[in-house]
């Protein structure tokens, strides 16, 4: 059952559906020299969104160098409407949807040293900083955001899809005191969303993207008219563009 589908019947309190198994699923190509790690949104898993990918993409084949790996999330309460406290997988749990929301720190904290564990498997297996970018849709999009700019800061690049960064956020507030006088080697980043988006959305897109560019990151954005929330073709189309001008 989709992560959709299982919202929709829990809030009509007719079945939850059990969190999904942390596993990482992985795209492994003949001579990896640059990877790609990409987060899920709520309630799904690294399979669901590695599927979802791949077709949207039209196939990882062509990307003969690129590892790409899709790691589940940890089981946990997730507060806002319509999940209303239901457990699922999630990086970190923030109060609502909305632009001022309180973000869970100590669970992004958490979230960071999973996928630092994995930046630093790549490492080991000879692919340097610069040559990793950490992407994801939705909460798995805020979660990049996070890792690129408060962890991590020497990656290649950032991906956010209908994501948005919290203007109670540290980082964010960060991000506008300190103006253009951020050092420029702070990862380019893609942000995508849809004028439709019912849970993200546009202005705090642009109000994330206003943040960034103020903290001095080469912010790349697709807008999208058809769009609501979910990933397109277009979107993810033009993401790999901009991976493969970032990494490869």
């Amino acid at each position: 059952m989709s992560a959709i589908a299982c919202v929709i019947v829990c809030f009509l309190s007719i079945y939850c559906c059990k969190p999904h198994e942390e596993i990482t699923d992985v795209f492994e190509p003949e001579s990896p020299t640059a990877a790609l790690i990409f987060l899920h949104g709520a309630g799904e898993s690294g399979s669901e969104i590695r599927r979802l990918v791949e077709r949207l993409s039209g196939g990882f084949s062509k990307y003969s160098n690129l590892r790409i790996i899709f790691p589940t999330a940890g089981a946990k309460s997730f507060s806002p409407f319509p999940w209303n406290g239901q457990v699922v997988n999630i990086w970190y749990n923030f109060d609502s949807l909305d632009i001022a929301t309180k973000e869970n720190v100590t669970q992004i904290g958490e979230s960071a040293s999973v996928i630092e564990r994995i930046i630093e498997e790549q490492v080991l297996a000879g692919i340097p900083h610069k040559n990793i970018c950490v992407a994801g849709f939705s909460s798995g999009g805020l979660m990049s955001l996070h890792l690129g700019y408060e962890y991590i800061k020497d990656l290649g690049c950032i991906g956010a899809m209908s994501a948005f960064l919290p203007t109670s956020s540290a980082l964010y507030k960060k991000l506008i005191d300190q103006g253009n006088e951020v050092e420029n080697d702070l990862p380019p980043l893609f942000i995508s969303g849809g004028i439709l988006d019912f849970f993200i959305l546009p202005k705090w897109m642009k109000t994330t993207i206003d943040a960034f560019q103020s903290g001095g990151v080469n912010v790349t954005s697709v807008s999208q008219l058809e769009a609501s929330h979910f990933l397109t073709m277009k979107s993810v189309g033009s993401f790999f563009d901009f991976v493969q001008q970032a990494i490869l």
